[in-house]
């Protein structure tokens, strides 16, 4: 024989325990939602924070011409130039010396009769660069450029 009341307050146990269950995992689910969503604007925030600002610089010596765009990253740095001028045929390198003196070769090209465009990269922050250079490949310098 079943017991009427015990049956119902059964009933309303298993309901309101139900009810307990499903607030629970609508805050679990809301809270989840509000730091996922703090986590994506705090890393959308820092990365605006930390982009690069490029630093130009231009430069002229013995009819060579040089654009530069230095773009700054943590402990390194990519440089991008464009250089007009140099005697077509020449074989190049793109020196970069820092405050130190120590020097890096960011890239190497032959030369052209019109202008050549070349990215390159050093291990050496932008405010430590102190001058960018174009040699031959015997190390005659065609340019220099001081930051």
């Amino acid at each position: 024989m079943q017991d009427p009341v015990l049956e119902g307050t059964l009933r309303k146990i298993r309901a309101e325990r139900s009810k307990t269950r499903n607030r629970r995992n609508a805050m679990t689910a809301t809270a989840t939602a509000l730091a996922l969503s703090a986590a994506v604007l705090y890393g959308h925030h820092r990365g605006q924070e930390s982009a690069p600002t490029p630093v130009h610089l231009a430069a002229t010596d013995n009819n060579v011409h040089l654009n530069a765009k230095i773009t700054p990253a943590p402990g390194w740095i990519r440089i991008e130039v464009t250089v007009t001028g140099l005697p077509p045929a020449q074989p190049c390198l793109l020196l970069l010396t820092d405050r130190a003196g120590q020097t890096y070769q960011a890239g190497g090209w032959v030369a052209t009769d019109s202008h050549t465009t070349l990215t390159g990269a050093a291990s050496l922050t932008h405010t430590d660069l102190a001058t960018i250079t174009i040699t031959t490949r015997s190390g005659h310098p065609l340019l220099t450029a001081h930051l």
